[in-house]
């Protein structure tokens, strides 16, 4: 199996709350990785 690693980007400023995912997990287009808390 092809193992890929990317890059990600928020469209705003946050900490990351939670990871929906593990380090090896596939992964659907589209699908929600982290939850982020915006900035305050």
């Amino acid at each position: 199996a092809m193992k890929m690693q990317n890059e990600l980007s928020a469209a705003v400023d946050g900490i990351v709350q939670e990871i929906h995912v593990k380090v090896g997990d596939a992964v659907e287009a589209g699908a929600k990785l982290v939850m982020i808390a915006r900035a305050e």
